[in-house]
């Protein structure tokens, strides 16, 4: 793979204050806005060789660490669920002053891009959900609570349980699980899955495309959860026809 330079990507990095929390945004590039989002236990780090290399591009991305993951803060005075993450999403947004944007969300991430959708499709130009998360499909409840091993390194027990708060959250919310809401997104949606994904089976990826009715599909070999920082260049190549069609 061909090694762009991330301090060659026009992207800054600054905190945006929301509701009195500080949030960690990187931002770069001119072009159609752009707002990525990443999955649960992970940061931004995860999108940001897409983020660096479509703003190489010729679009304008925003990545921000959403609340409660990467570098913003844990306070359990605030909600996690994926509507709440999507109302944060959607302040960001009119802080920008942006009207409509294209929404790429990984695992979590596209949960929350869903959400967003369904709350306000009027600031969704069109979806591209990598790996979606939320799904039930007949099966056990999406979001389980994580057994901790007693002797876990302390730091790594703390993050488990951490993570085990915000799937309560997400459990108390709206739009979960996701299933029954599919059917109610109005924006053009593309499904993007890796074909050795060992997170969420890409089995499911032909669920999603039959309940989202506006949808494609596009599966990717050799490449797993995250395609899109796995290979960023090959991963825009495949949706960059979708994002200029129509």
């Amino acid at each position: 793979m061909p090694a762009f330079a991330l301090t060659a990507a026009p992207l800054k990095l600054y905190s945006y204050r929301d509701k009195g929390y500080s949030v960690g945004v990187l931002e770069g590039g001119r072009g159609p806005h752009v707002l990525l989002v990443h999955g649960l236990g992970v940061s931004r780090a995860s999108m940001q060789k897409l983020a660096g290399v479509m703003a190489s591009s010729g679009y304008h991305v925003i990545l921000p660490d959403i609340p409660g993951q990467g570098t913003t803060e844990r306070d359990e005075r605030r909600k996690y669920s994926v509507d709440a993450q999507a109302r944060f999403l959607k302040r960001l947004l009119d802080h920008k002053r942006i009207d409509r944007a294209f929404v790429i969300g990984n695992s979590m991430g596209g949960h929350i891009a869903v959400s967003l959708a369904l709350l306000h499709p009027q600031k969704v130009k069109k979806l591209v959900l990598i790996s979606p998360a939320g799904l039930q499909n007949g099966g056990p409840l999406p979001y389980y609570k994580l057994e901790i091993p007693e002797d876990l390194e302390e730091k790594k027990k703390k993050n488990l349980e951490w993570n085990n708060y915000v799937r309560r959250d997400i459990h108390a919310g709206m739009h979960y699980p996701i299933d029954p809401y599919l059917a109610g997104i109005q924006s053009p949606t593309l499904i993007v899955w890796g074909e050795k994904d060992e997170i969420l089976p890409v089995d499911l990826a032909p669920v999603w495309h039959r309940q989202i009715r506006a949808s494609r599909l596009i599966r990717l070999e050799n490449l797993g959860h995250m395609p899109q920082d796995e290979d960023p260049e090959l991963f825009l190549e495949q949706i960059r026809s979708f994002l200029k069609s129509g």
